[in-house]
Parts: C-alpha cells; sequence; structure tokens
C-alpha cells in the first residue's frame, strides 16, 4: 500500500512542489460499445496510464488490447478533430474494434464486461489532430478504417515497448482515405504498419521521415488490395516494404532510401497460400543511396500450385542505386518487367530534405524528360501541392512544376492541413 518515488537529481532531495499520479487508463471512451456519431473536437486530451497490447491477439491476453487516452470503444462514424493527444503511457489514440481475439472462457471486450462486437464499427473521420509524445503509438486500430487525413504524428515512442505492434501509426484491416498526414521524430519501431489490409485504400499527399537509420517508412502486409499509394514523400533508410500483399499501385511518389531497397517486396510467409502479386510502379522517383539495388523482389515461390510472386510491374520510374534484384524472368512465365526506368546517377539532378525547416529542395535535370512516364494513371491527376497535372506532359514524382535545370523548394507541410 505504499508508493515509492525517485525524484530528477535536480530536486536535489526533495519533493517536487506537485506531484500527479496517474492510474487511469484512458482519458475519454464509452463504457458501452459501439456507440455512433460522436464528435470529439478541440480537446487536449493527455496522461493516460494504459498498458502495451503484447500478444493481444491470443485469447488470454484480451485485457492488453488497444486502449487510447482517446479511445472509440468499437464505434461507428465518429468524428475526431483538432484534438491533441499526448502523453499517454502507451497508445495515444485507437479507432477500432479494440477488444481481442475472443476466445472462451475469454471475452472480446477489453474491460472483460463481455459486451459483444457491434454490428457494425468504424468508417471514422479523423482529421487536423496532433498525436504526439506519445510512450509507443500515436494511433492503433484492430479494424480501423475510414478517412484519416491532416494530422500530425510526431515523437511517439521511448518506452521501450516493440514487437508486432510497434509503429507510430498501425492498423489491421484498414481501408479508406489516408491523406496529408506527417510522420516525423518517431522513435518507435516504424511510422506506418498497415496489416491486414481490409479493402480498398488510397494513401496520398503524406509525408513519412524516417529520422533513425534502420527500417523502412511504410510496411505493408497480408492483403490483395486494391491500395493506391501516390505523391507521397518516404524519406529512410528504406521506402515501401512488403509482405503477403498484392494489387498496389505505386505512383508519382518520391522516396529517398538512404541504406535500402525504395520498394522490397520481401516477405512471403505462406499464410492462407497469400501471393505477392500484381504490383505495378510507375512514375516515381525512387532514389536508394549506395550500390544496393533500389528495388527487390522476393524469390520465385508456389503456393497450392499457383505462382506467388507474378505480374510485377516496373517502369518510367527515375531511379538511383544498384541494379534491380528480382527473380528470373522467362517469356510466358512470371511476367515481371522491370524496363524502362531512367537512372539519374552522373546527372546534377539531386534531392535535399531539410528535417528542421520542413522543406524538401529538388535540383532539376534533363534526365527529368527520359523517363517516359505515361500521362494520367495513379497520382497522375495533382501533385503533392495539389496542382493540377497537365494531360500533355508526365512529370515523374510527385511535383508537377520541376524544370530542367531549376531549383524547386517545396514545403513538407501538406495543402488542406491546419499547420
Amino acid at each position: 500500500m505504499t508508493l515509492y518515488a525517485r525524484f530528477p537529481n535536480r530536486y536535489n532531495g526533495t519533493m517536487p512542489a506537485s506531484v500527479e499520479v496517474t492510474v487511469r487508463s484512458r482519458v475519454f471512451a464509452p463504457h458501452k460499445r459501439g456507440l455512433q456519431y460522436i464528435v470529439v473536437q478541440g480537446f487536449i486530451i493527455e496522461k493516460a496510464a494504459n498498458q502495451w497490447i503484447a500478444n493481444f491477439w491470443f485469447p488470454q491476453n484480451y485485457h492488453y488490447a488497444q486502449s487510447g487516452a482517446l479511445g472509440t470503444r468499437s464505434g461507428y462514424r465518429w468524428t475526431v478533430r483538432n484534438n491533441t493527444i499526448r502523453n499517454a503511457k502507451t497508445i495515444g489514440f485507437d479507432w477500432g474494434m479494440e477488444g481481442g481475439y475472443a476466445g472462451a472462457p475469454f471475452p472480446a471486450d477489453n474491460e472483460g464486461t463481455n459486451q459483444s462486437d457491434p454490428a457494425v464499427h468504424g468508417e471514422h473521420t479523423v482529421e487536423h489532430n496532433v498525436f504526439e509524445r506519445n510512450g509507443v503509438s500515436g494511433c492503433q486500430g484492430y479494424g480501423a478504417n475510414g478517412d484519416f487525413r491532416y494530422n500530425l504524428i510526431q515523437d511517439n515512442g521511448g518506452e521501450g515497448c516493440s514487437g508486432a505492434e510497434g509503429a507510430a501509426f498501425k492498423s489491421h484491416g484498414y481501408h479508406g482515405t489516408f491523406e496529408g498526414n506527417v510522420f516525423r521524430r518517431n522513435s518507435v519501431g516504424l511510422p506506418i504498419w498497415f496489416d491486414d489490409q481490409g479493402g480498398a485504400a488510397h494513401v496520398t499527399r503524406n509525408v513519412i521521415i524516417r529520422d533513425r537509420n534502420d527500417g523502412q517508412a511504410i510496411f505493408v502486409e497480408l492483403g490483395a488490395g486494391p491500395v493506391v499509394a501516390d505523391n507521397n514523400i518516404l524519406v529512410g533508410s528504406q521506402g515501401i516494404v512488403a509482405q503477403d500483399v498484392s494489387g498496389t499501385q505505386v505512383g508519382h511518389n518520391l522516396i529517398v532510401a538512404s541504406g535500402g531497397y525504395s520498394v522490397d517486396l520481401h516477405g512471403l510467409t505462406g499464410r492462407g497460400n497469400t501471393p505477392m502479386k500484381d504490383w505495378w510502379m510507375g512514375g516515381n522517383m525512387m532514389l536508394t543511396g549506395g550500390t544496393g539495388p533500389w528495388l527487390h523482389i522476393h524469390n520465385r515461390k508456389v503456393f497450392a500450385g499457383k505462382e506467388a510472386i507474378q505480374n510485377e510491374t516496373a517502369q518510367h520510374n527515375l531511379i538511383t542505386g544498384g541494379a534491380p534484384a528480382v527473380p528470373p524472368n522467362q517469356p510466358g512465365d512470371l511476367n515481371i518487367t522491370v524496363s524502362p526506368n531512367q537512372d539519374a546517377a552522373g546527372s546534377s539532378f539531386s534531392v535535399v530534405v531539410n528535417r528542421d525547416e520542413m522543406v524538401v529542395s529538388i535540383m532539376g535535370d534533363a534526365v527529368l524528360d527520359k523517363t517516359a512516364c505515361q500521362v494520367g494513371g495513379p497520382g497522375g491527376d495533382r501533385d503533392f501541392t495539389g496542382a493540377k497535372r497537365t494531360g500533355s506532359k508526365c512529370v515523374p514524382g510527385p511535383f508537377v512544376n520541376m524544370v530542367a535545370g531549376q531549383r524547386l523548394n517545396v514545403s513538407l507541410w501538406p495543402t488542406g492541413g491546419s499547420w
């Protein structure tokens, strides 16, 4: 019945003037599951003593499932707008089916009250929020879906929690529009992890800056698409990494990968014989540092008599880095096409990302006109800034106003946000 505390040395062995002890696992979340059409707007929500979600998928660990300082409790069509969610011990915001996997005698409800899963959930609008300084994740959601737009996710991590859920943003079964969000200075394992992709998703005009020198900017896992990722700016040691995912289109992105692949289709685990096929990559800037391959595709693998790696296309991209590492491709076999792409090595083309000032500076070069990228297609309607693209000329990457011989400076704060 005693609480022990050791205060920082600056107090010289004395008590601080005030001490706050937080034991609540949440700040705001309904006890009743499945409430609909709730608006949470204009709050500062902080200081929740929630637990980490280690192995929540095991039925006996149901009470570890997602509990953010702010939580929708399996609600439907909430609007969460213009809030700051910060200083939670682990998770700032959960917006999915927060219960674990049910299995007798364990409930699906992480409060242990045996409230059943609601008939409908998700389809939320989450926009113009700040998720910062949470111990592990800014946002988590099992079955989270809806529109996630113009949010700032920064400075999360630091508690040392790791494992399968370690990301500043982690979702299971996401579908919807993921637009104009900014990720920076997060020290947890990954910036973004889309797991068990749940349907059509559009990932567009986001800025993901990986401040650690290991790992990828976006990890996508387990799904059949369709996913469209366009006009994003991804900065890290790797760009997009995939496992057991098909049906993904990657167009007009800027990927600055300092130490690994720009795109890595690396993981085939065999779960449900899920393939990794039908990837299309075109009109991107895929800038890989060093001599390592700019693109990696998993070796040939067959599940249940069918090719798991098939119909992969990477054409008309502006690239740097070593030769792509892809499986041998015989005519009529795997249908892998990685040509033509324009190498920017040796040109005056260059990209500098100023993380402090949040500006990207690009020096144009004649190689911009040599990719032969096609007008239209994923990301071909408007660029990162919102500018409309011309119907007569394709400019690779996320900036339509790039010109050979000129330097272009662009703010990394997407237009449309309330920064």
